[in-house]
């Protein structure tokens, strides 16, 4: 027989997650395996025979997984995270979506869905006679890329929803599903510049669908007028040289008023470290440093980052360092396990356990 399984996203930085790093091995098996094995809701059955045919004598404590996992009746556990991680906001023109809200609504888990997720199933319903009038409406092609459409075509509001877009046939577009779920609550103007397409050939046919009435939330760039333009910015900008700005050690690009709010804000021998800290990452990976539109927001955002904590001189990156630190201490001063000894290594003896 043939089972069929979903793929599904998994997070990497996991491994580096100061709750994950605590856990004994046998318990990070076990949350890995209910990431791997719960529904596409995130809801797994409680089935402890199985467990122990794979982890062996592994003992649950409920208080190391407290506030990540909600148990369910009949026997279900449901992991709230897992939804915003693999979907973000959940919507009810998504088909791989929808089968997940009923889920959480058929267990009473509707407020895990997140932003307006509650009122979807209600409020932002698109039935099978509208869908089928915004196709014909469309001629059977995405609005966005151009595709024809297949069966498993879906229905995009232009004006996001979040933004206040409405679920009326002014408001929808037929499109494919891999420009929909790279929309998700994008504005038509930032998607439009994130994919890169040609943001007049969309705004032409918006207009004659929708007569003209999206024409003046459109600015999106003419990917063929401004190509140009664009190369000779490029240009510009590995000579140091951008209309309005000075260049700061070799890299870095700022106004004279963005460097002066700098100085304000964190005092000169702050701001002009933090210049130093984007400059030597410009020599480090000079082809990343080229994606960096801002050079005075990319700034801003490293001293968001940088904060210390309220109440602390410590970020909190150097907290859950230290915490890792003290908790790794502590196994270690705990540690009651005997080795054998006078095994001979590089010094000498080899330590009771190896960090």
């Amino acid at each position: 027989m043939r089972c069929i399984i979903a793929k599904r996203f998994t997070a990497t930085e996991k491994w580096v997650d100061p709750w994950f790093c605590e856990l004994q091995p046998l318990e990070k098996l076990f949350w890995v395996y209910l990431l791997d094995n719960c529904n596409h809701a995130g809801i797994w059955q409680v089935n402890w025979p199985l467990i122990r045919f794979h982890l062996g004598d592994f003992e649950f404590d409920e208080r190391v997984f407290n506030g990540r996992i909600v148990k369910l009746p009949n026997d279900k556990w449901f992991i709230p995270k897992f939804i915003e991680f693999q979907y973000g906001r959940l919507r009810n023109n998504n088909s791989a979506h929808i089968a997940v809200l009923k889920l959480l609504e058929s267990n009473n888990l509707l407020k895990y869905a997140g932003g307006d997720g509650r009122q979807l199933l209600t409020d932002d319903k698109v039935d099978k006679e509208l869908r089928q009038e915004i196709f014909n409406e469309c001629s059977g092609i995405c609005v966005y890329c151009g595709k024809v459409l297949s069966e498993e075509y879906e229905i995009d509001h232009i004006i996001p929803t979040i933004e206040g877009g409405t679920t009326k046939k002014s408001n929808l577009v037929a499109c494919c599903p891999g420009c929909n779920r790279f929309k998700s609550d994008y504005t038509l103007e930032e998607f439009i510049n994130r994919r890169k397409l040609e943001g007049e050939v969309i705004n032409q046919r918006l207009k004659e669908l929708k007569k003209g009435l999206f024409s003046p939330y459109i600015g999106a760039k003419d990917m063929d007028k401004d190509k140009d333009k664009d190369k000779d910015k490029d240009k510009d900008k590995d000579k140091g040289v951008v209309k309005g700005k000075d260049k700061f050690r070799d890299f870095v690009l700022l106004t004279q008023e963005e460097y002066t709010k700098l100085v304000s804000q964190f005092g000169k021998e702050s701001a002009d470290q933090y210049i130093q800290n984007l400059n030597e990452y410009g020599h480090q990976k000079p082809k990343k440093f080229k994606e960096y539109g801002s050079h005075y927001h990319t700034i801003l955002v490293w001293a968001r980052k940088d904060k210390p904590e309220a109440g602390s001189n410590l970020t909190k990156a150097q907290k859950n360092n230290i915490q890792g630190l003290k908790k790794t201490i502590e196994r270690i001063e705990n540690d009651k396990r005997e080795f054998s000894k006078g095994v001979p290594g590089a010094g000498g003896l080899v330590p009771g356990i190896t960090i």
